[in-house]
């Protein structure tokens, strides 16, 4: 026992315990092993973060419930389930914890905390992988992969770093982040090893990957620096100014970056420090130059303007003829003048590009001033200075634009420094051409809403993280924020007086922003001081004084003779002295000013704790588990917050507060439970289970806040509870002597049974148990009181007599609904519903002479329009009476007691063999017997689903009356099931009754949703049994036909022909008729064994029996996985050499796909498998590369694990199927899931792995559609809905004609755009998230009305998304109908739907063929069951099928869709706009009519597939035709060319370089060196690959260096 050996313990046990000697002993033995559990589930709860303890602790407890499980009695101290289950939830809890940490640290983006905490998760994962929930582990993988990413900007920003070499100084980016990084890269490169895989989990960053990555940066960094160096040629005889000016600006550049600590990540053989002070004097001499040149104002005004002004006075005086030395000096000192405005005009410019504004300034107003005194009186000079002015003006143009893309894209990157940097770029520029180029301020406007747009966007995203309580990205975003805010009150002060702010929308934008969210006394008072000193807030005294000193040189009146006297720019320059050095100021700038800045979005910060708990009791009362469970993970970030604000934010207080909120709600939920039960109130109860189990999924981890205790608890109290009012029940119905006559008993047992009813339908967790109990005493009343008294308690439910009363004395609604769910939920009551359907047929059953008026049969051409036909309604009118005689006449007979069942049957073949029925030959004496066949039938289904029933009314004692609401007495007949006039119309229609043709003719036929479709295909397929047929009845769904094959499935037995009628989908119909012509699979595998026999194979098929297909709804035939698609045969070869094979695979799917297939080709299960198949070398090869690529992408379609039964299956349709196989994916999904240990027998030769791993070779694709029945009928209700390709596929299988048959009911109640009330019949919607809003209003208002509401939405994804959002929780009464429930779970919530109050949600699936049966006079009397269709179909026949949800056999119903224009824009190619301002009504024609056209154009498609799919299925049976007689030599030709066409070889050869490297002496030294790099280099960028690399080098003959090698080996060959 204290070894925990419990295989042992079992042995041992089993004899002590049957012992009656040692009975005490045994006790004291089980009590023991009880406390040793405990205390293995106890270390396992304290350990619960220790991954390998908590492993192995869960792996003793699972051992002991299988040895122990016989014992279970006797350990009542233990649940192993309840231990397991507990333990489990804590263990995915604490998962969850750690992957949500995990977040947070990919969020903050910082390598070392990403490491850590994916070390930790793969640690936890590998230990406890096997407990661990898919979804969670599919999260983890997912996160893992993103956390790649986080070395994705490596790269980017070393590229940015090359463009930022070439970029001229304003378009840079900043890229401070990239020596972080790459800090952080090599600070990694020296850690110890972490974990990085664990099972399926694997880990994106790798050391080895970020060795690789740092190596590959700093490689690049030094080439592109090589490169750039030897593009500034500083060294040549002669430099350019431009090389000189790019030179000084990139090693400048350069150089920064290195002091940043770029030096340390580089590997460079020049000295960027001297290059720098190189390029710097040459740069200086240029510029000495071009000042020597220029002139300032002054000097303009005294030397030039004078002499300007005395030729212009003399050019207009002086005769010009006369004067020719004049002019001639004229000439002379005018080309001197342009010459030096030429000058000006360069100067300006280099000033420009230098960002020396005040040089541009000064420059350019002489320049201005220049141009200004040509245009006066000297045009011709003037027309040649021109060009030169547009170039400057075009320059001043276009230096604003990048200003304005940059400042921009400053705020969009959050480059907080570059910001500040630009904007003080575009205060100087503005300042100094504003007065001299008027022209660039009207551009100004639109820069600065840009600028104000992009930072009320970044405000508008700040309080986005807290939504989620992302803590680090919102004190992330702030810390921005603050950085770009507070650039605000330092320019815009001295910025805005520059420009006319009056009209500039965006200026004011701008100017609001800080006033609103940056203003704060000391920011808007000292702020301006920092600019026109150009120094930082942080800057220290000295630095101050040295940046004034330095502007004081160049703006003091002395030196600066344009400023005038006064000195305006002096004036600044003193008072922002004053204001930061002064002695009242220091202390300021010191404190207050960070102080102000850490004020901004104080309150929003302070809040913040106080939100969180606000967030956590909302989410609380809500019960949403999750989001609070979310809040709780966010507490721990709540120290990133508390050095945002001064003072710091004290949170020690706030997590305990939090989870003690937490802890208060969990407790009074707890205490609710159990007093709830007690108290019996059911309904609160339910409500409370429903949060407690939301609770238990949210925090089993959280064993402070929670424990499991109350589940316990509460399943002892229900579980005693419903046995206990079982017991009570049964008591009453033991004494029988007046048992029925007894009213008020009668009543208490129908009140007892609405009790467990209540638990079943509000309390899920006892829903299964509360529904036996029920079913055991119904089945107790039939057996042993009387079926009339399950009558009676029927009546009860359906009068709504059972239940709580209100004021008035009335049975309250909700008990009302649960008597409608119980008569819906349980076949005791079976009879009620047809008394309650013939009840309402007999009020509304039209005349025979109506309903033969208005059947309509149609013959379909080739091309045109459709033609009315003609039916012989004499003819069919007679054949109805003939049935109704011959009907009337054996029922009457059968309750006479004058015959039995079986002479039904022996009546119906003796008519059948009186004539010879075959497709070609149906003659008039086969029409001539089908009235008295079909009455045999009917009679025989009336009796068979009814006669008991009826027996049973019929025996009542004198007196005994059963009453239904308007009628006095229920009568035995009103008991029977009869086909309807309409059915028996259709009957004799589609059975050719009333035609003359001499062959049975292919049509089929229409009747309304409801109508006993079902019905008329049953007894259509027995008649054609006993006629002589085989016959196949194909539907779309394997649920409906299976649940209609159990509707007749007695008939066909009692009338001996269960053999022929077979009931499927139509893919199964073509399956087995290829199989038909032999087992395709086992001729293949002996093929491929070598064990194939010479000889033919034959097999015999059902001898004279021609075959029909039945079709139930036709719109099958056109379907995507139908019509143009194939049957894809397998061969599999289940063997130990298989299995190896793909556990090899498994166990090295972590390497490339290419080295991944070469190691495994070479591998020793390979060789074995080869050795089994020598003549197959090209089979084997094609699947090891399809293993490679699926083990890859194993879980990438979602599959179902049924561990019970040692399988995985795939959703298909409306169910689960666990015959479906994808590739080899599945057979890795089962390795996956055994090492989990998800299946109970993981052993390596287990059931599960033995099934799940096969060799699997393709060995024919066989079309679907090559269908060849003699003949093909069907009945649909979408027959209207199909346009003309539809019926030219038909056309295909000579089906050409279709009767509309009218209904029993007369005309349909049905209501779209015409219901008179209700919601909106057509909604579209923007946003999904506005789709599910008014959906959920739209069901309340249903609700509201007491009616039943079923939405469908296209998909499971759509409907998921739908139950997570907070409308979902708005709705009250409802249920989620779903493809992977049992089919008894489908039928109880299908059977809920249509009462009163009730919300379905389901998928499109369920919109055809499904029952939503409406038994509630209450829903009917409000206007019936409303249906909302969330999707536009595609197929309009689809949306015909989910209109008949609901108005069905005559009774009300209204139906609305409620569409996203998301999904209309994708599926429809429809704008919004193209929909707006139109009507409901004229919308939804526009999206026919486009549905229509797509529809056609999906018809194109679907013949395109067709063409390829008929080779492939010539191919196949080729093959076919050889390995079938044995023909091995021909067999494997033509299967070697089937397989190449069905299944080409998945994926490629790796590529084969080869690089020839020249060894010459021509080589030696850095030659040799720089191709070393370059080899490298490529090496790098092609890591990840699966290159196979050679090398060739030579000299004077060549020589093979490598040769096929990897990328790493090549890396790691010297």
């Amino acid at each position: 026992i204290e070894a925990c050996d419990f295989e042992e313990i079992q042995g041992q046990i089993s004899s002590i315990a049957t012992s009656a000697t040692l009975k005490e002993k045994a006790e004291g033995l089980f009590q023991q092993i009880a406390a040793r559990i405990q205390r293995e589930y106890k270390d396992a709860d304290t350990n619960i973060q220790d991954g390998a303890k908590v492993a192995v602790s869960m792996g003793l407890l699972k051992r002991a419930s299988h040895s122990l499980d016989p014992f279970a009695s006797r350990l009542r101290e233990v649940d192993f389930q309840l231990c397991l289950k507990s333990l489990q939830k804590r263990i995915n809890n604490t998962f969850e914890e750690i992957l949500s940490e995990f977040k947070s640290a990919l969020s903050s983006s910082k390598l070392p905390d990403i490491l850590k905490q994916q070390s930790k998760l793969l640690n936890y994962h590998s230990a406890t992988k096997g407990w661990l929930s898919e979804s969670l582990c599919a999260t983890a993988a997912e996160t893992l992969a993103t956390a790649g990413k986080c070395l994705d900007p490596v790269p980017l920003l070393v590229k940015a770093f090359g463009e930022n070499l070439k970029a001229d100084p304003d378009d840079r980016t900043d890229t401070t982040e990239l020596i972080g990084k790459l800090g952080e890269l090599k600070l990694i490169n020296r850690r110890e090893p972490l974990t990085e895989s664990s099972g399926s989990l694997a880990a994106a960053l790798t050391l080895d990957g970020i060795s690789k990555l740092y190596d590959k940066s700093k490689l690049e960094l030094s080439t592109i620096l090589d490169a750039v160096h030897r593009e500034c040629p500083l060294t040549a005889y002669k430099v350019s100014p431009s090389e000189v000016a790019r030179a000084r600006s990139v090693y400048k550049y350069v150089l920064d970056e290195c002091e940043k600590g770029l030096a340390e990540h580089i590997l460079i053989n020049f000295n960027i420090k001297d290059l720098f002070e190189k390029a710097e004097r040459l740069h200086q001499q240029r510029w000495e130059g071009l000042e020597k040149d220029t002139i300032s104002l002054q000097q303009l005004e005294k030397k030039w303007v004078p002499i300007l002004d005395h030729w212009s006075t003399f050019m207009q005086t002086v005769d010009q003829v006369r004067s020719y030395w004049q002019k001639s000096t004229y000439q002379t000192d005018i080309q001197k003048f342009v010459e030096k405005a030429g000058a000006m005009q360069r100067a300006a410019i280099a000033a420009l590009k230098d960002y020396n504004y005040r040089g541009l300034g000064l420059h350019c107003a002489v320049v201005f001033r220049m141009e200004e005194l040509l245009l006066s009186s000297h045009k011709q000079a003037a027309e040649q200075f021109a060009p030169k002015m547009q170039g400057l003006r075009t320059q001043l143009t276009a230096h604003q634009d990048t200003l304005c893309k940059n400042l921009c894209q400053s705020i969009e990157v959050e480059s907080t420094d570059q910001f500040e940097m630009l904007f003080l770029r575009q205060y100087k520029f503005v300042k100094a051409v504003q007065a001299l180029h008027p022209e660039l301020l009207t551009s100004l406007p639109a820069m600065h809403m840009q600028i104000a747009n992009r930072f009320q966007q970044k405000l508008d995203e700040l309080p986005k993280p807290l939504e989620q309580y992302d803590l680090p990205m919102f004190a992330q975003r702030v810390e921005v924020l603050r950085k770009l805010g507070v650039v605000l009150p330092k320019i815009l002060p001295l910025y805005t007086p520059l420009v006319d702010a009056k009209d500039d929308s965006g200026l004011q934008q701008l100017d609001e922003i800080w006033r609103k969210h940056f203003s704060a006394w000391v920011l808007d008072e000292t702020g301006r001081f920092y600019t026109i000193l150009e120094v930082p807030a942080d800057a220290r005294d000295e630095d101050i004084r040295r940046q004034y000193q330095a502007l004081s040189l160049v703006s003091h009146p002395d030196k600066n003779l344009e400023q005038g006297p006064e000195g305006a720019d002096q004036k600044l320059l003193n008072a922002a002295k004053e204001a930061l050095l002064g002695e009242t100021a220091r202390h300021r700038r010191s404190s207050e000013w960070q102080k102000a800045v850490r004020g901004l979005f104080a309150t929003m910060i302070r809040d913040i704790p106080v939100k969180m708990r606000k967030g956590m009791e909302e989410n609380l009362d809500e019960g949403d588990y999750k989001a609070a469970k979310q809040i709780l993970f966010a507490v721990r970030d709540l120290p990133k917050i508390t050095n945002l604000v001064d003072p710091t934010l004290p949170v020690e207080k706030e997590g305990p507060e939090i989870r003690q909120v937490a802890k208060v709600h969990l407790n009074k939920l707890e205490g609710e439970v159990l007093r709830s039960w007690r108290d019996g109130d059911i309904k609160k109860l339910g409500k409370i289970v429903d949060r407690l189990q939301k609770v238990d999924d949210a925090f089993a981890g959280l064993r402070d806040l929670y424990s499991e205790e109350w589940s316990i608890a509460l399943r002892q109290e229900v579980t005693a509870g419903i046995e206990a009012k079982c017991m009570s029940t049964f008591k009453m119905m033991g004494d029988q002597s007046n048992l029925g006559q007894d009213v008020w008993q009668t009543e208490t047992i129908a009140t007892d049974i609405l009790y467990l009813a209540r638990i079943m339908d509000e309390i899920p967790l006892f829903k299964d148990q509360a529904f036996k109990s029920i079913d055991r005493i119904l089945d107790y009343c039939q057996a042993e009181v009387s079926p009339n008294f399950v009558f009676k308690l029927g009546m009860l439910f359906e009068q709504g007599k059972v239940g709580n009363k209100d004021s008035n004395g009335n049975v309250e609604e909700e008990d009302k609904t649960t008597s409608k769910n119980i008569l819906s939920a349980f076949r005791q009551f079976k009879d009620i519903h047809t008394v309650i359907w013939n009840q309402q047929t007999s009020k509304v059953e039209r005349e025979l002479g109506a309903l033969l008026s208005e059947i309509k049969p149609y013959k379909v051409p080739s091309s045109g329009p459709q033609v009315p036909l003609t039916p012989d309604r004499g003819c069919l009118q007679q054949g109805v009476e003939k049935y109704n005689k011959a009907y009337d006449k054996r029922l009457l007979l059968w309750k006479s007691n004058e015959f039995v069942l079986t002479q039904l049957v022996d009546e119906a073949k003796q008519l059948c063999g009186q004539c010879s029925a075959k497709v070609d030959s149906w003659s008039q004496q086969v029409r001539d017997i089908l009235p008295e066949l079909l009455a045999c039938i009917g009679v025989y289904f009336t009796i068979s689903k009814s006669g008991a029933s009826y027996e049973m009314l019929s025996k009542r004692s004198e007196g005994e009356q059963i009453a239904m609401p308007g009628v006095e007495s229920v009568e035995a007949d009103s008991v029977l099931q009869r086909p309807h006039t309409i059915q028996i119309l259709t009957l004799l229609c589609l059975l050719g009754y009333d035609s003359n043709a001499t062959s049975l003719q292919r049509q089929l036929m229409q009747i309304r949703t409801g109508e006993g479709k079902s019905m008329i295909l049953g007894i259509s397929s027995l008649v054609f049994a006993l006629l002589g047929f085989r016959v196949r009845c194909v539907c779309y769904s394997e649920y409906l036909s299976n649940r209609d094959y159990k509707l007749f499935k007695g008939l066909f037995e009692a009338f001996g022909v269960e053999q022929h009628v077979v009931y499927s989908k139509i893919t199964k119909f073509s399956e087995d008729k290829i199989a038909e012509r032999g087992d395709i699979r086992e001729l293949t595998q002996d093929l491929l064994m070598g064990n194939l026999a010479p000889g033919s194979t034959t097999f015999a098929l059902e001898e004279h029996r021609q075959e029909i297909l039945l079709l139930d709804e036709v719109d099958m035939f056109f379907g995507a996985d139908f019509y143009p698609e194939t049957y894809n045969q397998v061969a599999t070869i289940e063997s130990k050499e298989a299995r190896d094979l793909l556990r090899e695979v498994w166990a090295n799917r972590e390497k490339p796909s290419g080295q991944l297939f070469r190691d495994t080709r070479r591998s020793a299960p390979c060789k074995s498998l080869e050795k089994q198949m020598p003549h197959f070398s090209f089979v084997i090869d094609r699947e090891v590369r399809q293993m490679c690529s699926d083990v890859k992408k194993f879980n990438e379609t979602p599959y179902v694990v049924d561990s019970k039964k040692n399988r995985i299956g795939y959703k298909e349709m409306d169910g689960v199927s666990y015959q479906v196989v994808h590739g080899y994916k599945t057979a890795f999904a089962y390795l996956h899931e055994a090492s989990n240990g998800s299946f109970s027998d993981n052993k390596e030769d287990g059931a599960a792995l033995t099934h799940g791993l096969r060799f699997r070779v393709s060995c024919g694709q066989f079309l679907y559609n090559k269908i060849e029945p003699a003949c093909i009928m069907g009945v649909s209700g979408t027959l209207a809905a199909l346009g003309a390709d539809e019926w030219n596929i038909m056309a295909k299988y000579d089906i050409d004609c279709y009767t509309m048959m009218p209904s029993v009911y007369g005309s349909s109640q049905f209501k779209f755009f015409d219901a008179d009330k209700g919601p909106s019949p057509l909604t579209v919607t923007k946003t999904r998230d506005e789709q599910f809003r008014v959906i959920t209003e739209q069901v309340k208002e249903i609700q509201r009305e007491k009616r039943g509401v079923v939405v469908l939405f296209e998909n499971t994804e759509i409907l998921n998304k739908f139950t997570e959002t907070k409308y979902n929780k708005e709705i009250q009464n409802k249920n989620k109908l779903s493809e992977n429930m049992e089919d008894s779970e489908k039928e109880f919530f299908i059977k809920k739907a249509a009462t009163s109050g009730q919300a379905t949600f389901t998928t499109a699936i369920f919109g055809r063929g499904t029952d939503f049966m409406c038994n509630d006079r209450r829903v009917l009397q409000a206007g019936g069951v409303h249906i909302i269709q969330a999707f536009m179909s595609m197929d309009k026949s689809e949306e015909v099928q989910i209109q008949g949800r609901t108005a069905r056999q005559g009774e009300k119903g209204t139906f609305g869709m409620v569409l996203c224009q998301e999904d209309i824009t994708k599926d429809f190619g429809l704008q919004e706009s193209d929909l707006q301002n139109l009507p409901g009504r004229e919308k939804y024609d526009k999206l026919d009519r486009q549905r229509e056209a797509r529809r056609h154009t999906k018809f194109q498609t679907i013949h395109e597939r067709l063409e390829d799919a008929k080779v492939r299925d010539r191919m196949s049976r080729d093959f076919f035709g050889t390995v079938a007689v044995g023909d091995t030599a021909n067999a494997t030709i033509k299967f070697q060319a089937l397989i190449e066409k069905i299944a080409p070889r998945c994926g490629s050869d790796p590529n084969h370089v080869v690089f020839c490297l020249d060894d010459s002496g021509s080589m030696y030294g850095k030659p040799w060196k720089a191709l070393q790099n370059a080899f490298q280099v490529f090496l790098i960028a092609r890591q990840g690959t699966e290159d196979l690399i050679s090398v060739v080098v030579f000299n004077s003959s060549p020589t093979v260096a490598m040769q096929l090698v990897d990328v790493p080996t090549a890396q790691s060959t010297p």
